[in-house]
């Protein structure tokens, strides 16, 4: 038993496991909810969730040059933006330039949020743009391959994922500051753990409710809520904390949170 939680704890941690997660948490709940309307659009699908990786692998390096713990081979550069550049037009052929343009105005954003001469990701900034290209706009678009039309109500079930989002963006920001030269710097630093457990609690609570509104049963509900008041708890204790990566874990978290709401969400019970 105990080889086989090493094991797992061992894939958890693997790099590779929030790198993978992550980009499908984004368009899961979109594409979940738009594939009702219309039937699943896979290859549109896969194109984003693809253009994602590659997003996801440029924030990487990115984010690693900006703590100096890397030294990225520039001969990688034109094998990267070569399959930057099929996928877009892929995706340009397959869903309209719109997407493209939406996924562009993406991929400037991590440029200017990693940008050493701005220093966005020292400050607030970088919190509020980040959930907002990450939840409101992937999630938009990941709605809009689906359906190839946007309805307004959909921002009410994508509010409860910003604050789920937010435990993620609060904690890696954290990793990436420099210098404490600021009170929200200061802030963060000193209450980072509260602040990322009443995030995703207050996102919790937000679906609960959401759901209930929804006529979802108490009893689906109650059992929806369940394994993440387990995940939750295993979150705040020490020793469990310190054998996971804390970002690996918080990507298990995100990913399971948005499965179990979006599958109520489009089945209600």
């Amino acid at each position: 038993m105990n080889q086989l939680l090493t094991l797992i704890i061992r894939c958890l941690n693997h790099p590779l496991f929030a790198w993978g997660t992550l980009p499908f948490s984004l368009i899961l709940f979109g594409t979940v909810l738009g594939s009702r309307q219309t039937g699943l659009q896979l290859f549109p699908t896969i194109l984003l969730y693809t253009f994602l990786l590659l997003t996801s692998l440029l924030e990487r390096i990115l984010i690693k040059k900006v703590k100096k713990t890397l030294a990225y081979p520039s001969i990688l550069n034109p094998i990267y933006w070569a399959a930057m550049l099929i996928v877009l037009l892929l995706i340009w052929t397959t869903v309209n330039w719109l997407s493209v343009g939406l996924l562009l105005l993406y991929l400037l954003f991590i440029f200017i949020a990693y940008n050493p001469a701005l220093r966005m990701e020292q400050s607030v900034f970088y919190v509020v743009l980040q959930l907002f290209f990450k939840v409101i706009i992937l999630g938009y678009l990941s709605y809009y391959i689906q359906t190839r039309f946007l309805e307004w109500d959909f921002i009410g079930y994508v509010i409860p994922n910003i604050f789920i989002l937010l435990s993620l963006v609060i904690y890696r920001q954290r990793g990436m500051f420099m210098e404490e030269d600021s009170r929200y710097q200061y802030f963060i630093e000193l209450y980072y753990l509260p602040l990322i457990s009443i995030s995703y609690a207050v996102g919790t609570i937000s679906i609960i409710i959401l759901l209930l509104v929804q006529s979802v049963t108490f009893t689906t509900v109650f059992l929806y809520a369940l394994p993440l008041l387990g995940l939750f708890v295993l979150l705040v204790i020490k020793k469990f904390r310190i054998s996971m990566r804390m970002d690996n874990y918080l990507n298990l978290i995100i990913l399971i949170t948005i499965v179990l709401y979006a599958i109520l969400v489009q089945y209600p019970a």
